[in-house]
């Protein structure tokens, strides 16, 4: 395979080439691995996460409304979507927590402008270049040589974006080490910086997918045992994840999409579907990492564009709206509820107001997950969550 095939290759597999080059090496013990589950579209939070005793959720929801006697109460106002009934046993064990009105000031109803703000930390009327992680993947020490910081199985680095040097962006890890693993190896010359540049992100792409080869075929598959071929996408992708964290094959930082929760229309078959595989992507890393002893050095975190409007439309589904409920899951989460649940004698033009900025997420996964300053990073002012367990 020549050069320019192989470029061809990786770009109809959605391999993201530039990010390949560079790489450095730092071993360390004891990682600490993120795992962000984009939830695309913009999901109902208030089918989510159900105020079920409050009888304006009724009235605002008469058709798609889910029954009271169907919610999964976790307290005496709150409950869950009957779907994400997988995610009970690790609730009873204390790691989930359900984050309630998260949000931002002056919200964008833009799918593209919204999730733009979500994914840069940025203000409302502020344009910014780099994904929010971008700062914390530049600062975490390389785990193996010649290899990579953060993993994205999507389209796009989304958070990660501005990376040049240790993220990959794939839709298909297999595709990846297939054609890679066709590369052979060359000495760059330095006569031609194109050439060498190119030759370099060939060599690494080759070592990379080599590597990642290597450690897929661990004593996790032999444990668990193969996933059945209909097994949801979001499971297949948290369960590669899982065995590369198993087999310390080198990132920390991982993102995952789950879609689509654009649901303006017979919202609640599809939004069922989509709950069912968020929780039983959940439950199965879980019990893949508890097995391995990996799990207390996870943490798993949902992010979406905004919420869905607090009342129905007339089409049996919900349109754009701003605040919203998510999860962060990991044996060192400390589970519970956070934050005030839907206010729906409070709305703002039928949207439910937020009461904890996003961005205090991000303060949180970087001070007390990473345990790295936040400098001057756009979520450095933004008070801290207690939703990690200390140590």
């Amino acid at each position: 395979m020549n050069r320019r095939t192989f470029i061809k290759a990786l770009a109809a597999a959605g391999i993201s080439t530039p990010a390949l080059s560079g790489m450095a090496s730092t071993e360390y013990a004891n990682p600490r691995y993120l795992i962000l589950i984009e939830l695309q579209g913009g999901n109902d939070g208030l089918n989510t996460v159900i105020p079920f005793s409050d009888p304006l959720y009724t009235a605002l929801r008469p058709t798609i409304g889910i029954k009271r006697d169907d919610v999964i109460q976790l307290d005496e106002t709150t409950g869950l979507h009957p779907a994400l009934s997988p995610l009970m046993r690790l609730w009873n064990k204390n790691e989930v927590a359900v984050i309630q009105g998260i949000g931002y000031p002056e919200p964008n109803r833009s799918h593209f402008r919204s999730i733009e703000i979500w994914e840069t930390a940025s203000e409302s009327d502020e344009t910014l270049l780099d994904g929010w992680l971008r700062p914390l993947t530049a600062s975490i020490p390389h785990r193996q040589s010649n290899t990579i910081k953060a993993l994205a199985l999507a389209n796009d680095q989304g958070p990660l974006a501005g990376a040049t040097h240790d993220t990959v962006v794939f839709n298909d890890l297999n595709s990846f080490v297939k054609q890679a693993q066709l590369l052979t190896t060359h000495e760059p010359g330095r006569e031609n910086k194109a050439l060498q540049h190119l030759l370099t992100i060939e060599n690494t792409a080759r070592s990379a997918a080599h590597s990642f080869a290597k450690r897929l075929d661990n004593e996790h598959s032999k444990a668990t045992g193969a996933l059945p071929g209909n097994a949801p996408k979001l499971v297949k992708q948290l369960d590669l994840i899982a065995r590369l964290i198993e087999g310390d094959a080198g990132p920390q930082v991982f993102k995952v999409e789950l879609g689509s929760f654009d649901t303006h229309a017979n919202q609640l078959t599809r939004h069922a579907a989509l709950m069912k595989q968020l929780s039983q992507g959940l439950s199965h890393i879980e019990k893949s990492l508890s097995q391995s002893g990996h799990w207390s050095n996870v943490l798993l975190m949902t992010y979406s564009e905004f919420g869905r409007r607090a009342a129905e439309n007339g089409s049996a589904g919900t349109d754009h709206g701003t605040a919203a409920p998510h999860f962060m899951v990991g044996g060192s989460v400390k589970g519970g509820l956070y934050g005030k649940n839907a206010q729906l004698g409070k709305l703002t033009d039928n949207d439910i107001v937020f009461d904890i900025d996003f961005r205090s997420l991000y303060s949180t996964v970087s001070r007390h997950w990473f345990q790295q300053a936040s400098g001057d990073t756009p979520y450095a002012d933004f008070a801290t969550l207690p939703v990690l367990r200390s140590g």
